[in-house]
């Protein structure tokens, strides 16, 4: 598992052939998702990976955190792989799915995320 701060912008990992999943933690809801600019990688031979985003969003508990599972994408070889994101300011993550009680907690609590409480997840 990869785990990283989104404000961090990149980051390098050795991944084996698989299937793989990217999430950001920190809510259960998010904002902006087709705006971002992402990409990933071979860093050895600089071919890019398709990231396919997912079009029901699952949610998990990783590490103690809410996750939105938004990527999947396919390695087919062993290597080192680079992610960047260009503009990781703008996603907006939330604290929790619409519901009425959520409604209640918005006035009490901040419903969005800072963007330095954001982490990426591969896994």
């Amino acid at each position: 598992m990869i785990y990283f701060p989104l404000l961090q912008r990149q980051a390098e990992f050795e991944f084996g052939y698989g299937l793989y999943h990217l999430f950001f933690s920190g809510g259960f809801s998010i904002d902006n998702l087709d705006s971002l600019d992402i990409h990933l990688f071979n860093a050895q031979t600089k071919e890019t990976m398709t990231l396919s985003e997912k079009s029901f969003k699952s949610r998990e508990m990783i590490a103690g955190q809410k996750a939105i599972c938004c990527f999947a994408f396919q390695i087919n070889d062993w290597g080192r792989y680079q992610i960047q994101i260009g503009n990781p300011e703008i996603l907006v993550l939330k604290n929790s799915p619409a519901t009425p009680l959520s409604l209640l907690k918005m006035f009490s609590t901040k419903p969005e995320i800072d963007p330095k409480g954001i982490n990426v997840i591969i896994k």
